[in-house]
C-alpha cells in the first residue's frame, strides 16, 4: 500500500522545514529502516525512515525547500504497485493547464524543480510566467528563460559589481531561529549581578583529579556546572520559567549549556544535572558539545531546561553579560582566568586565578536580592568546593 510521505512536526513551534538531503532516486527499491531523507528545522537536523518495504514513487519537495508540517514531500510504494496519482502528478507538471480560472491564474504555481533552478540562477519566476502559458511553471520554463536572458543577466551583475561593494549572506535556520530567540528574549526586564571568585581551591581540586587519575580530569566548566546544578535545589526561584504571566518553579534542574557551532548558537541540555558525579557530568558535557558540532542534536537534547550556563573563557572574554534564554529567568556568564593580585597578612603582594561571573534575571520573577544570594553561595562553593562533598 502506498504511503505518503510528510514534512513531520518535531516540536509545538515547528511550522516548516527544509527537506536538505534525498537518500535515493525515484524508482528506487527501499527497506524498512532505511534512511530515506534529512530535513532541517530551526533547531537540529533529523533522518526520517522508512516504516515498510518498497520504492520511491514520487519525489514532490526537492533538496533545499522549505515546506510547511504536514506537506508531502514524496511518495513511498509498494513492491510492484502502480501509484495513479503518481501520474497525474506528472502530467500536471508538463500540462499547458488551459483548464485554469482566472482567479487560478493569479495564483504563481511552479514545480519543485522549477522553483530551485530559480533560486540557484536568481531568477524572477513572475518574469518566467510571463513568456509562457502554462498553468504551472516547469524547470524547463525556466532553462528556456535563462538561456534568453543569459547576456542581460551578465551586463546587470557586472553594473552591480561595480556599483555596491558587498555581499548578501542567507542566515541558516540556526541564526533565525536565534535571531527570533534573542528579541524575544530581550523584552525581559533584565537585571545583572556581579562576582569575581577566587578559583585556587578548585583548580588544586581539579589537579587532584589528575594525580590520583580518578576517570578523566573534569574541566573547569564542568565544575561550576556541577556546583551550579547543587546550589539551584537551595535557590529554586532561579530554577524556573516565566511565561505568559505564569511563574513556574522547577523541580528537575535541567542545565543548558550554550554551544557555539557553525551555524549559530545551540544550547542542550542535561537533564537532572544535580544528580550526576563530576565524572560523569563531563563525560555528558562533552558528549552533548561533540553532537552539537556534529549536527548530531535529538530534539529531546534540546528540550526541558531550566536554566542556562554561557562560558567564554575559552575564547579569552574576560566578562560578559549574556542575553535569557525564554521563558528561563535566570543565565549565568562565565568569563576566561585571570590573574588578579591581592596582599597576605604580611603586606606581601600576591598573584591569584580568578574568574568573573554575571548572572542576568528575569526581573518580572526574581528580585536582584534572591540573585544576590544565590551569586554569593555560588562563590562561596567555588572558592571552597570541598563543601560540596
Amino acid at each position: 500500500m502506498s504511503k505518503e510521505l510528510l514534512m513531520p512536526k518535531l516540536g509545538l513551534t515547528m511550522t516548516e522545514g527544509t527537506l536538505i538531503r534525498w537518500y535515493y532516486e525515484e524508482g528506487e527499491e527501499i527497506s524498512q529502516g532505511d534512511i530515506l531523507y534529512d530535513i532541517e528545522t530551526e533547531k537540529i537536523t533529523h533522518s526520517i525512515e522508512a516504516n515498510q518495504d518498497g520504492f520511491l514513487a514520487k519525489i514532490l519537495v526537492e533538496e533545499g525547500e522549505v515546506v510547511p508540517v504536514q506537506a508531502v514531500v514524496g511518495i513511498l510504494a509498494a513492491e510492484g504497485e502502480e501509484l495513479q496519482e503518481t501520474d497525474k502528478i506528472d502530467e500536471l507538471d508538463e500540462e499547458d493547464g488551459n483548464a485554469e480560472t482566472e482567479i487560478e491564474r493569479e495564483i504563481l504555481r511552479a514545480s519543485p524543480r522549477a522553483k530551485m533552478v530559480a533560486r540557484e540562477n536568481d531568477v524572477d519566476l513572475e518574469k518566467v510566467r510571463e513568456i509562457t502559458d502554462r498553468f504551472r511553471i516547469t524547470s524547463e520554463d525556466v532553462n528556456k528563460y535563462i538561456s534568453q536572458h543569459q547576456d542581460n543577466k551578465s551586463e546587470v551583475k557586472l553594473t552591480e559589481k561595480k556599483e555596491k561593494n558587498e555581499s548578501k549572506v542567507e542566515l541558516s535556520k540556526y541564526r533565525k531561529k536565534t535571531a527570533e530567540r534573542l528579541s524575544q528574549s530581550w523584552q525581559a526586564p533584565h537585571i545583572y549581578l556581579r562576582s569575581s571568585v577566587d578559583l585556587s581551591e578548585l583548580l588544586a581540586l581539579q589537579e587532584k583529579y589528575r594525580e590520583l587519575a580518578i576517570g578523566e580530569r573534569p574541566s573547569l566548566n564542568t565544575m561550576i556546572v556541577k556546583i551550579t546544578a547543587h546550589l539551584l535545589k537551595k535557590h529554586p526561584h532561579l530554577n524556573a520559567h516565566f511565561k505568559n504571566d505564569e511563574y513556574i518553579l522547577k523541580e528537575d534542574i535541567n542545565l543548558g549549556i550554550a554551544v557555539a557551532v557553525e551555524e549559530g548558537l545551540v544550547v542542550p541540555v542535561i537533564k537532572q544535572a544535580n544528580q550526576y558525579s563530576l565524572t560523569e557530568l563531563n563525560s555528558n558535557i562533552k558528549e552533548l558539545v561533540n553532537k552539537s558540532k556534529a549536527d548530531e542534536l535529538r530534539l529531546d537534547n534540546l528540550e526541558d531546561g531550566s536554566f542556562t550556563i554561557s562560558n567564554l573563557g575559552m575564547f579569552g572574554v574576560e566578562e560578559f553579560t549574556a542575553i535569557l534564554n525564554p521563558p528561563q529567568v535566570g543565565i549565568l556568564a562565565v568569563g576566561t582566568i585571570i590573574d588578579k593580585i591581592s596582599r597576605n597578612e604580611s603586606g606581601e603582594i600576591m598573584l591569584y586565578p580568578a574568574i568573573e561571573l554575571t548572572l542576568g534575571l528575569d526581573h518580572r520573577a526574581v528580585d536582584g536580592a534572591q540573585g544576590a544570594q544565590f551569586l554569593q553561595d555560588l562563590k562561596r562553593y567555588l572558592e571552597n568546593p570541598l563543601l560540596i562533598i
